[in-house]
């Protein structure tokens, strides 16, 4: 039989507000409260949800040069009342033993007494490196993740703070390109997490997930699928098959495989998640615009192109709706559109895409502010003559 579920960790939460204005929140056991936070953080405020769509312990949100940071440790009541992480849940998908006796913590022995003191150190500190617009560099981000996860392996290598480290290192070294380094801290994430929370805790599969793009990265796409694969069919059954971080994994999955020429495996995935997001956030929302996008390369690819430009053309005019003919995105969309266009043959529709999207010269915008002034002075001129009639009319009454 199975065991019956722990009961949850009394916590406590915890905000921090750095010199940067950057807000961390998180929520840990009460009894590490006196020795897990550092002297700066005060014990308040409120626990900030986590984004679903980003990486699971993401201490900072990862763009192509710098980190912006978004910090937030690893709550512990919202993993003790997960989905995943019940007996019941381990139960039916074929976890035993310590995947469901240490969910509450997301560790084993001693990891629900100390916390994520060090994680919630480090989260500072980069909060504290950050820019006015929350942003920090990669190589310092790097410097400080890897000082603070030789301190937390002092502690064990199932420690809370150890595996959310050797993730969130691996996640730099993978934007800096470093994929070797960020493969073997990725894979030791796993073991540990697959060990310590089980196999279908969102942690572990928030690494499976990034260690699938680092396969692809380093252009494995046969082990890309099989990390891929295995993250999806996790968050399927613990989030479903609508959730935004379910339909994230379909579209790597479908980059992973065109790359390998399954262009027809690659297009129901695609499909999948244009679904997922117009289901879930309706037809002119960003993310389902960008579905939109992704779907229409495939199937130009994959030559279809009527299909293919009828999702550009679409997408065009979502983000146009959206965003205004002059934002990047919609000029990015029409550029490709035009080109396709071109190429197609309809020149003139191509033509009138340009049009619709072109910024305006300084001399054109002097012309057009002129057109305004002579309008101006032709409607008072016309009211002045209508002022005139009346008086005239007034005074042959008279």
């Amino acid at each position: 039989p199975a065991t019956p579920p722990a009961p949850a960790a009394t916590t406590t939460e915890l905000t921090a507000t750095t010199s940067k204005n950057a807000t961390i929140s998180t929520t840990i056991p009460a009894t590490a409260v006196s020795t897990a936070v550092p002297a700066t953080v005060p014990t308040s405020a409120e626990n900030t949800p986590r984004n679903a769509s980003e990486e699971v312990m993401l201490s900072a949100k990862l763009s192509v040069s710098t980190i912006s940071v978004d910090v937030s440790a690893a709550p512990t009541a919202e993993l003790a009342t997960s989905k995943q992480t019940s007996s019941a849940d381990a139960e039916n998908t074929g976890d035993t033993g310590d995947a469901g006796n240490t969910a509450d913590t997301g560790g084993t022995g001693d990891a629900a007494d100390t916390g994520p003191a060090i994680f919630i150190g480090v989260s500072v500190e980069i909060s504290e490196a950050a820019d006015n617009e929350g942003h920090v560099e990669l190589a310092e981000a790097e410097m400080l993740l890897r000082r603070a996860l030789a301190t937390a392996e002092t502690l064990g290598a199932l420690q809370p703070d150890t595996l959310a480290l050797l993730h969130e290192l691996g996640s730099v070294l993978h934007v800096r390109g470093e994929l070797g380094e960020a493969e073997e801290l990725l894979r030791r994430a796993l073991h540990g997490r697959e060990h310590a929370a089980g196999v279908t805790h969102l942690e572990t599969l928030g690494t499976l997930g990034l260690l699938g793009k680092v396969f692809f990265a380093r252009g494995d796409g046969d082990e890309a699928e099989s990390m891929l694969r295995r993250a999806i069919a996790g968050y399927e059954h613990v989030l479903g098959v609508t959730h935004g971080t379910t339909l994230e994994l379909y579209t790597e999955l479908a980059f992973v495989l065109k790359k390998e020429g399954d262009y027809t495996a690659a297009e129901s995935l695609l499909r999948r998640a244009l679904a997922g997001h117009e289901r879930t956030h309706g037809d002119d929302h960003s993310l389902t615009l960008a579905a939109t996008v992704r779907l229409a390369v495939v199937l130009w690819d994959e030559e279809e192109p009527e299909v293919g430009l009828g999702l550009y053309r679409r997408a065009f005019e979502g983000y146009e709706g959206l965003h205004g003919p002059t934002h990047a995105e919609t000029l990015a969309v029409a550029s490709k559109l035009a080109t396709l266009l071109e190429g197609a043959g309809q020149a003139e529709e191509a033509l009138d895409v340009r049009r619709r999207t072109a910024k305006p010269s300084d001399e054109e915008l002097a012309l057009a502010a002129l057109e305004v002034a002579a309008a101006a002075e032709r409607t008072m001129q016309r009211s002045n003559r209508r002022s005139l009639s009346h008086d005239n009319l007034l005074q042959i009454s008279a």
